[in-house]
């Protein structure tokens, strides 16, 4: 196989995608899963895409909280009782409450990506504020002109570019910036205004030989490296729906809080062995698998039994909320681990004309990939 391709993205990039789920940029992922593309990110890039997240959240939750008060204007403030005012916000606290969790997802949803992508942050090394003053009060490149703050950031950018052209042969950077494009652009750097400009150059793009070129052992990993979410869906589909996770959920029944209610579990990642995977045919290979598995035990407690849950216990808890009939509505959370082996088939057909179809059967209309079939062999608890 090749080398992977260095390949650099802007911030402005970034913007245009901020929750980074494009198609182009669910290719992009799979591409760097693969090896066929290495990306890099200038620190600079990931403050600048944070920050500019927080800010619009900012934005968002103090424009909210400025109509809430003009709102206040036009009608009288609710009495929860006789003489005690309502003095809190329902509104301005429900948008901070979800702008909160927005954030939190921003900033977990970048990380996902930086580990699907396998990214290398490059940092901000010492020597690069003496370049970009240099270039500053020159109007040297990147520079548009002399003493031009709003370039700052670029100059760390293309200083950080010169830094890996140390060490890699040519680099693809893709920006919007047309003028920032145009000044950095030289034989050793490709410069691109668009995901989409680099996947439309036959070099870069994988084509219908790519996989079927592959040896079987080359083959069927680089196909779980590019369907790594399909097959992972499907894993977690067929780990659920065995009786092993049933009999795992008794195990908690025994000494719940209350009244016993219902248990449910949900597989939350499943890890492919991948070293110790086996052919048993052509397209069909034998994978062993861990997974980590969250068991929920329900239940109804009294507010005496309630009480006396020792405080260790409590944290535990996902919900203890009281209900009409004066009794709290308990849900417990367990952690357990579960391995085992899943055949996974591929179709003989070229994987690159595979698309995920919806079922019209199915209660959900869930789309999948009916070339890539996944059984589960055997599944046991972890010791």
């Amino acid at each position: 196989m090749k080398s992977s391709i260095p390949i650099v993205i802007d911030t402005s990039l970034y913007k245009q995608v901020p929750k980074l789920n494009s198609e182009l940029f669910l290719e992009l992922i799979k591409y760097c899963r693969m090896g066929r593309f290495k990306l890099y990110i200038p620190s600079v890039v990931e403050q600048e895409y944070l920050t500019w997240i927080h800010k619009e959240a900012q934005d968002a939750f103090d424009s909210v909280a400025k109509a809430s008060e003009s709102l206040a204007k036009f009608y009288e403030t609710p009495r929860l009782f006789v003489d005690l005012l309502m003095h809190t916000d329902i509104t301005t606290d429900v948008a901070r409450s979800h702008i909160n969790g927005v954030l939190a997802k921003v900033n977990s949803n970048w990380q996902w990506f930086k580990q699907e992508t396998n990214a290398i942050v490059l940092p901000i090394e010492n020597h690069h504020g003496q370049l970009v003053m240099d270039a500053y009060f020159r109007g040297s490149k990147p520079f548009k002109n002399l003493k031009n703050r709003n370039d700052i950031p670029d100059g760390f950018i293309y200083f950080s570019l010169l830094d890996l052209l140390q060490k890699e042969e040519k680099i693809i950077f893709i920006s919007n910036d047309k003028q920032f494009v145009t000044r950095i652009s030289e034989p050793r750097i490709q410069t691109f205004e668009s995901l989409s400009g680099v996947f439309l150059e036959n070099k870069y793009r994988l084509d219908e030989t790519f996989f079927s070129s592959l040896k079987d052992g080359d083959r069927w990993y680089q196909l779980f490296q590019y369907f790594k979410e399909d097959i992972t869906q499907k894993a977690k589909k067929q780990i659920d729906y065995s009786e092993l996770l049933y009999d795992i959920g008794k195990n908690f029944c025994g000494d719940v809080i209350g009244d016993f209610r219902e248990t449910y579990s949900a597989v939350e990642e499943v890890q492919l062995d991948h070293i110790n995977t086996r052919t048993i045919t052509t397209h069909s290979y034998l994978v062993p698998f861990h997974a980590d598995v969250e068991i929920t035990v329900s239940s109804f407690a009294t507010p005496q039994e309630f009480a006396v849950v020792e405080a260790s216990r409590k944290k535990r808890l996902a919900d203890s909320e009281m209900n009409e009939d004066g009794k709290y509505e308990v849900k417990e959370v367990y952690q357990s681990k579960v391995l085992g082996n899943l055949s996974i088939r591929f179709s003989e057909t070229d994987p690159l004309s595979w698309k995920a179809q919806g079922d019209d059967k199915s209660f959900f209309n869930e789309k999948n990939i009916s070339e890539i079939v996944v059984a589960l062999e055997d599944v046991e608890m972890c010791t």
